[in-house]
């Protein structure tokens, strides 16, 4: 299940090692919390639909870059560019609405 934890502790993970500082959401107190849900929310169901199959075949099924790649007849490094790609978006919008700086949060 996607969490907001999983998707705003990025920072943590490998393949986003070169954005500085804490995880963002060490840093989120409950108001920005609920602000990041809301946005995850309201955002993901506009997303096209290869964007949120990536999403929810990644967080949701928990299956890999290549597994998703096979399923939907993509390259795997193109999963993975959508999946990262997506996530910045997401983070970039949570940032503005609690009115943090996009910079070095990608």
């Amino acid at each position: 299940m996607l969490s907001i934890e999983s998707l705003l502790g990025w920072t943590s993970r490998p393949e986003a090692a070169n954005a500085p500082g804490p995880p963002l959401h060490e840093e989120l107190d409950d108001t920005a919390r609920h602000v990041a849900r809301r946005v995850i929310a309201d955002t993901l169901p506009r997303l096209d639909e290869t964007r949120r199959l990536v999403m929810a075949l990644y967080y949701y099924e928990e299956l890999t870059p290549d597994e998703i790649a096979s399923a939907l007849g993509l390259p795997a490094p193109h999963v993975q560019a959508i999946r990262l790609e997506t996530v910045a978006m997401l983070r970039r919008e949570i940032e503005l609405r609690i009115g943090r700086k996009a910079g070095g949060l990608a």
